[in-house]
């Protein structure tokens, strides 16, 4: 056991109380955190907390495909029919922290009134197009500054602190620039890292821009940045939904009739503001890394839906189609950004 890593218990509470209006109760001798009088955690004490935490998540996007895990179950009590599910992770077992962050973000989402879910909005908005600070890296000691207005119940700005348990599993903040892929990783690392340095080379071009140069355009071509914005998380939840799991298509996606509108992803982004188009990325990548880590975890790049014998694709074919989209469109982008306003290079500064 690493002890310089904090246990999931102690890393679950203190990120929950960075969310914009969360704070701690402890009713029947159990631990809480609200927003606006809405629990959207549990923290159960049937575990020390020094060996792990057994926490209740409300997950209406991915409780479905996180429950087909072994730590995972419905919540007791008939909350398991209104998307809470029960999570029992052990602190040997390694979870990466940046699955279980997403898991209390999206639980926060679901709970929180609109106004706080807007600042948590417009504060993915300006993380993602303010890329700074030093180069990312892989360790315990990796921090990023909080968003501003995402304050704690004491009214105080909390640190954030993004940590990898090393290996396979990684965690990326755009915000501080460029990230370069492990050159000696294994498999699942070297995969999921290219992957992130294509997801971070795209934030870092995109980042920044009003709607107008959202909406611009190059020469004959009708794409814009806008529209890439939307096609890629469009991207992320295809892959990550469908292909990975072989379920529906996620909204907004599975309202449009492809077949009669195959561009609407593109086309429609011009009726969209950059903060909606900012976050429906950033959320969209979200949901996409915490279900290919899970994915991952349970039966690494050879993974395939419906078992080794199926001919649905395998995850390490997943991986390397998502890396060439993203490839691909980050050479439109480029075009596309310089023409904007003369923003050049190859990888984000660092």
């Amino acid at each position: 056991m690493d002890e310089s890593l904090p246990a999931p218990r102690d890393h679950a509470q203190a990120y929950a109380l960075t969310f914009p209006g969360a704070y701690v109760e402890h009713p029947w001798g159990e631990t809480v955190i609200k927003v606006n009088k809405n629990v959207f955690l549990f923290v159960n004490g049937a575990i020390a907390p020094e060996d792990g935490v057994s926490l209740s998540v409300k997950l209406p996007r991915t409780g479905a495909d996180l429950l087909q895990m072994p730590f995972a179950e419905p919540m007791g009590y008939g909350m398991g029919k209104h998307s809470w599910v029960t999570l029992l992770l052990m602190r040997d077992d390694h979870t990466p922290l940046e699955l279980l962050e997403a898991w209390i973000d999206e639980s926060y989402r679901a709970v929180a009134p609109k106004r706080r879910v807007a600042v948590l909005t417009r504060c993915a908005s300006t993380r993602l197009s303010e890329p700074k600070g030093r180069r990312g890296q892989i360790g315990p000691t990796r921090r990023t500054q909080p968003c501003k207005g995402r304050r704690g119940a004491d009214g105080d700005s909390r640190r954030r602190d993004w940590r990898s348990r090393g290996g396979s599993m990684t965690n990326f903040a755009y915000e501080e620039g460029r990230w370069e892929p492990p050159v000696a990783g294994d498999e699942d690392a070297t995969l999921l890292g290219f992957l992130e340095r294509q997801r971070a080379t795209f934030a870092w071009k995109s980042g920044d821009l009003d709607a107008a140069s959202l909406r611009a355009t190059l020469g004959p071509s009708a794409m814009t940045l806008g529209g890439m914005l939307k096609h890629l998380a469009r991207f992320e939840d295809d892959m990550s939904t469908e292909w990975l799991h072989g379920r529906e298509q996620l909204p907004p996606w599975n309202a449009v009739d492809w077949s009669a509108d195959p561009t609407w992803d593109w086309r429609s982004a011009a009726d969209d503001s950059p903060e909606q188009l900012y976050a429906l990325w950033r959320e969209a990548v979200a949901r996409s890394r915490a279900l290919f880590a899970a994915a991952m975890a349970e039966g690494g790049p050879a993974r395939r839906p419906g078992g080794p014998d199926s001919p649905a694709p395998s995850l390490r074919y997943i991986l390397l189609n998502m890396i060439e989209e993203y490839a691909r469109h980050n050479g439109h982008a480029d075009l596309i950004r310089e023409a904007i306003d003369g923003r050049v290079g190859h990888d984000p500064p660092g």
